[in-house]
């Protein structure tokens, strides 16, 4: 004789298999959907000011070391015509993709793209992580009744 409860348990499990597996390959279609989009995107036409700005500033620490920080930030100073602009305060930023220009053998602008491409990816990785953790933390606490 089969246990009522026991059924009932066995098709809870197997609805939330059935959640899970649908909601696992819902985020894989949109991962890879986004991983697509992003890479036909590749190529830009054009760049904002605030950009070319950053690209030009990654360009000249790729060419000359992160030494070249003290003169760029000194020119943004002296020059009032470039306050219209970004200063080089982003040195994490301008670093990277000087480096990964110059690691790669590329330009900034490719590094630029490919690096927001990469930091992009790592978002939304991040946020189906954190999805992941308050779901369980949501299962958790309504478990337990204060």
């Amino acid at each position: 004789m089969v246990d009522p409860s026991s059924a009932n348990a066995d098709s809870r499990k197997d609805t939330h298999l059935y959640t899970n597996g649908l909601w696992l390959c819902l985020f894989a279609a949109v991962c890879v959907i986004a991983i697509a989009l992003r890479l036909v995107t590749q190529d830009v036409s054009w760049r904002t000011p605030d950009e070319k700005t950053y690209i030009s500033y990654a360009t000249q620490v790729g060419q000359s070391g992160p030494g070249t920080f003290r003169a760029l930030v000194s020119y943004y100073n002296r020059d009032s015509s470039q306050w219209l602009y970004p200063p080089p305060l982003r040195v994490g930023y301008v670093l990277a993709v000087a480096e990964l220009a110059n690691l790669f053998g590329t330009s900034a602008e490719k590094a630029g793209t490919w690096l927001a491409f990469a930091s992009s990816l790592v978002g939304v990785f991040v946020a189906a992580l954190l999805d992941g953790v308050f779901s369980i933390v949501g299962r958790l606490s309504s478990r337990w009744r204060f």
